[in-house]
């Protein structure tokens, strides 16, 4: 199994704290919030780490240089579909977001077993307070089943209040078919960018089966991708 990080974004929130550097670099611990997650994935089970970068991030790649990964470079910010994809291959994989970390558990371990018992792809989820809802892809579920994904929806058109956390496994054929199903859909110049949802939620339009994994307290998510959530994840990682 690979795991597939895409840090190609460049997170425009987080100025303020990064100094011009990349968010997946800033100190957690004693240590870059992405070695935190490279850590998350072998713990996983992953075989491979790919990260997806961007050449603007000069710190991150001189830090990815030292560490057992590979390193790919999305030449244009397009979106995070078109990052995922290119790392997709015909074998399973995970895709962990390198901004968010997990305390004191992480659901990928859980997502990658589901994969292996048979769906062809899990995501973890969090119930969120309406509040939230317009920022976060959400699920369509029906009796325990993932049947759908919306990308950002409206209070009212909100199937539930499961949102995505940041973690998701796919199969073999999955992944085959999800960098299909993005690369069919990129965006030429000027259009909006390409999130992941939507070839998501055209898989599950063919039959792919959703794993729909909900996280527990102990998998607690740290959102270092905003200023109020790495502050809070500083609490708690040191």
């Amino acid at each position: 199994m690979r795991a597939i990080l895409p840090a190609a974004g460049l997170g425009s929130r987080m100025s303020a704290l990064t100094d011009g550097g990349s968010k997946e670099m800033l100190p957690l611990g004693g240590r870059p919030v992405i070695a935190w997650v490279i850590q998350e994935a072998k713990d996983s089970g992953a075989e491979e780490v790919i990260v997806i970068s961007a050449k603007g991030k000069a710190d991150l790649n001189a830090y990815l240089d030292t560490q057992p990964v590979t390193v790919m470079m999305q030449e244009s910010p397009i979106g995070l579909g078109p990052a995922v994809a290119l790392a997709l291959e015909a074998e399973t994989c995970m895709i962990l977001l390198p901004d968010s970390t997990f305390s004191p558990a992480s659901p990928a371990l859980r997502l990658a077993e589901a994969v292996r018992e048979g769906v062809d792809l899990a995501i973890a989820f969090r119930k969120i307070p309406d509040s939230q809802v317009s920022r976060y892809g959400i699920a369509e579920e029906r009796d325990g089943v993932l049947a759908g994904l919306v990308e950002k929806p409206s209070l009212d058109e909100a199937p539930s209040r499961w949102a995505v956390n940041g973690r998701y496994a796919f199969s073999a054929t999955s992944s085959q078919n999800m960098r299909r199903l993005i690369e069919e859909s990129l965006p030429l110049p000027g259009q909006p960018e390409l999130p992941l949802t939507p070839a998501i939620q055209a898989l599950l339009k063919t039959g792919a089966k959703g794993g729909l994994i909900i996280c527990s307290e102990e998998e607690t998510r740290h959102d270092c991708g905003s200023p109020e959530g790495y502050l809070a994840a500083k609490e708690v990682f040191g």
